[in-house]
C-alpha cells in the first residue's frame, strides 16, 4: 500500500515563490522531489485561480 506525506509549509512557500516567477509545475516538482501531480492539486487547493497560489499551513 502506497503511503503520503503531505505538502510542507516550506514546500508551500517554495512553490508560491516559484509560481510567481513563472515556473512550471514540472520544473517544481523536480526540484521538490515530487510528482507534478501532486503540484497541480496542491495549487488547485489552496488558490482561487490558477495563478494566484498563497501557501497556507
Amino acid at each position: 500500500m502506497r503511503t503520503y506525506n503531505e505538502v510542507t509549509l516550506n514546500e508551500r512557500v517554495e512553490i508560491q515563490q516559484r509560481r510567481a516567477s513563472g515556473d512550471s509545475l514540472r520544473a517544481i516538482g523536480r526540484s521538490l522531489g515530487r510528482a507534478p501531480s501532486t503540484i497541480s492539486r496542491e495549487c488547485r487547493r489552496a488558490s482561487a485561480s490558477p495563478d494566484s497560489y498563497q501557501a497556507q499551513a
